[in-house]
């Protein structure tokens, strides 16, 4: 990915979650005000890279992270300080401190 097509993808998606954006002409006319002209064409392109959908409150993304989440995860439980996430063959566990880390460490191996 070049580097204008990253920062004109950025900026898509920080417009699309920032603000309604219906069209993708309110797109180009968005992108051009920040500096980064794009073609009809491109931001079409753009639009399906980024798995954005098009909603009655404009274009969106589509969630499909939150998707594919829900599909594997089986169990999530969070207690102040810890996470575990339990898919069908893994479990994994999500600590905010290296302290915190570390004591289960040496909780698990004795």
């Amino acid at each position: 990915m070049t580097a204008g097509k990253g920062r004109r993808q950025a900026a898509i998606l920080e417009l699309v979650q920032s603000k309604p954006v219906r069209t993708q002409q309110e797109l180009a006319a968005e992108l051009a005000a920040r500096g980064l002209p794009a073609t009809q064409a491109t931001i079409s392109r753009d639009i399906s890279d980024l798995h954005l959908v098009r909603t009655p409150d404009g274009y969106r993304p589509n969630g499909l992270a939150r998707a594919v989440f829900a599909e594997h995860v089986k169990e999530m439980t969070v207690v102040q300080f810890l996470a575990v996430i339990k898919t069908d063959d893994t479990i994994i566990v999500v600590l905010r401190a290296k302290s915190a880390a570390d004591d289960l460490r040496r909780m698990l191996l004795g």
